[in-house]
């Protein structure tokens, strides 16, 4: 997720769909019928009611909250959790989805107001955080639909990926593995 993603507390899931499936939609594609994103729950279950990233308005959907959690794959986790799964899906062709665990935190983000000329913070934006690295595959990507920023935040996402899982690896295959995969975004 672009890290200058930001939006207002307490805003639905409705209402910040369009932003995400944007990028498809330029390409002409879409994945109708299926949401952006839900909760997940730490038990059995996969989906979890109330938050919801969906182009559907539903009546239980829950705001947008510090320490929901956003993801673009599984994870084990107590909080609220929020599953995005932006994806195209070609009958019959192929499919691909996105995966990552995000978490919501707050952002504070620079102001200018009528009645402090000073710069001030407030506690009025939320973000999504990564929770969880795991690295793209290279050759999934084509470098010439992607602007400079986009490849930049690949980069320092699998930058991140070797920081967070290296000391994790428990094998010499799995960090053999993640070191080829995450070195192939920063060459």
């Amino acid at each position: 997720m672009h890290p200058r993603f930001l939006f207002t507390y307490l805003i639905k899931g409705y209402q910040i769909d369009s932003i995400i499936r944007q990028h498809l939609w330029a390409g002409g594609f879409d994945y109708p019928g299926v949401a952006t994103g839900h909760g997940v729950t730490h038990g059995l279950g996969v989906i979890e009611g109330g938050a919801s990233i969906s182009s559907m308005r539903i009546a239980d959907q829950s705001s947008l909250r510090e320490g929901m959690v956003i993801t673009v794959g599984t994870l084990r986790h107590v909080l609220p959790m929020l599953t995005a799964e932006p994806g195209i899906y070609l009958p019959s062709i192929f499919g691909i989805r996105l995966e990552n665990v995000y978490v919501v935190t707050v952002s504070t983000v620079p102001q200018y107001t009528l009645l402090h000329p000073t710069l001030v913070r407030q506690r009025k934006f939320l973000k999504l955080e990564t929770l969880d690295y795991i690295p793209f595959q290279r050759k999934m990507i084509l470098d010439d639909l992607m602007s400079r920023p986009e490849m930049d935040m690949l980069r320092n996402y699998h930058s991140r990926c070797m920081d967070r899982i290296q000391g994790h690896c428990m094998t010499d295959n799995g960090r053999q593995w993640l070191q080829r995969e995450s070195q192939a975004w920063l060459q």
